[in-house]
């Protein structure tokens, strides 16, 4: 009798829902996910199951549920921050560990760097580091998140991954000649981006823009750079 009263007290009911760490997501969305609803008894939900039901959402990396008698509910989430995708034949996103967290479909975003030429095998699966190509690729993606680098992440179209030559970068900052492809090899990449600056700053000043299709910086010796249009090298 006792558990019936409690579990149908309209003093118990649930008036306020919180939701806090959500980003990419709208608060209306998680509870959605979480399938809770105002004006249910705050004591005869069951907060394991709620927790499971966002949980199963592959961009939600944490979850937590906290009751606050007689009528708040609060829900923490942490959601997985997209940086690439793979692709493998079929495409996967990675989060900022470099870890895959879901496979990408029609709905999710389009603009985040195309990585190839890796195999599964490369990746880090249960918290073991990945092959040196991965480990690469992982270091030029950290290098562009990093405030005035010279090849942010956002200006990154696809990363090649030549397991012989090293890797190679597509941007999209030209637009006559398209693509700007970025040798940079492998080994040294904080010094061969702030090398990289330094190009770009001359260019600037020497030639007013940066129209130029490609740029071999794998040997910070012998900088290699072909303009837009014009096959003759610099």
């Amino acid at each position: 009798m006792i558990h019936d009263f409690l579990t149908q007290c309209d003093y118990f009911r649930i008036k306020n829902i919180t939701v806090t760490g959500a980003c990419r997501f709208q608060d209306e969305q998680v509870i959605k996910q979480a399938a809770i609803e105002k004006g249910t008894n705050i004591l005869s939900i069951n907060l394991p199951l709620m927790r499971k039901r966002l949980m199963a959402n592959p961009s939600i990396a944490e979850a937590e549920i906290i009751r606050y008698l007689p009528d708040r509910i609060v829900i923490r989430i942490k959601e997985h921050i997209p940086l690439a995708v793979l692709d493998f034949g079929r495409r996967f996103i990675i989060n900022k560990n470099g870890e895959i967290f879901k496979e990408m479909d029609n709905s999710n975003q389009q603009d985040l760097p195309l990585v190839t030429g890796l195999k599964i095998s490369d990746i880090n699966i249960s918290g073991e580091h990945g092959s040196l190509y991965y480990d690469a690729v992982m270091d030029v993606l950290n290098l562009g998140q990093k405030r005035g680098s010279p090849v942010p992440l956002g200006a990154i179209e696809k990363i090649k991954v030549d397991k012989e030559m090293g890797l190679i970068l597509y941007t999209a900052y030209c637009k006559t000649a398209g693509l700007h492809e970025i040798k940079l090899g492998y080994n040294d990449y904080p010094t061969k981006y702030k090398s990289l600056k330094k190009i770009y700053i001359y260019l600037k000043r020497t030639r007013g823009f940066l129209d130029f299709c490609s740029i071999d910086i794998n040997n910070l010796n012998r900088i290699v750079l072909t303009p837009a249009g014009n096959k003759k090298e610099l």
